[in-house]
């Protein structure tokens, strides 16, 4: 009779091993059976509900690589760190996604707050809005200047050195002036 005990724990401890295996390369498919209620059983229970628990993790980061936002993420109890990040990127993310049609409607915030000094894709935005601004500035300023006649339009893209010509004037053209 020892013989088989030994042999039915020597099995569970198999299992056990090769799911512990499967869980440190990331694979959370697998399920199995509930193993009894003896030491080794209880360690496979357990292995088993984390196994779940990580198969949760993992359909929720699927579902955002998918571009699905609406992922429903909470902390399961007061030390759930992992769930608590996941939950922060969820946040983020659907930050990220409101913020962006807002700008292309030529509606941006007044300030976009990064969640962090590491949050680059706020700081990006930030950065677009405020290069936008500017340039929205710079536009309608010279669109005043040109109706009040005769002052210098800017020439040239973004970034590329100025260079003022005066404005035309009636019935003359740019090429006219030089």
């Amino acid at each position: 009779m020892t013989w088989f005990r030994d042999l039915k724990i020597a099995s569970k401890l198999s299992t056990a091993l090769a799911i512990v295996k499967r869980l440190a390369i990331g694979d959370t498919t697998r399920s199995f059976s509930a193993c009894g209620a003896d030491g080794v059983g209880e360690l496979l229970n357990a292995m088993e509900a984390t196994t779940e628990s990580l198969g949760e993790v993992t359909r929720a980061c699927q579902s955002l690589e998918a571009g699905r936002l609406d992922v429903e993420v909470r902390a399961r109890f007061e030390h759930d760190e992992l769930m608590r990040a996941l939950a922060a990127v969820v946040a983020a993310s659907q930050q990220v996604s409101r913020l962006v049609p807002e700008i292309a409607a030529g509606n941006p915030p007044a300030k976009i707050r990064p969640g962090s000094g590491a949050d680059e894709r706020m700081q990006a935005l930030g950065m677009m809005v405020k290069r936008l601004t500017d340039i929205v500035i710079e536009v309608r300023g010279s669109a005043h200047n040109f109706r009040a006649g005769g002052v210098p339009v800017r020439t040239g893209g973004v970034g590329e050195a100025f260079e003022a010509h005066p404005a035309p004037r009636a019935g003359e053209t740019q090429g006219d002036m030089s």
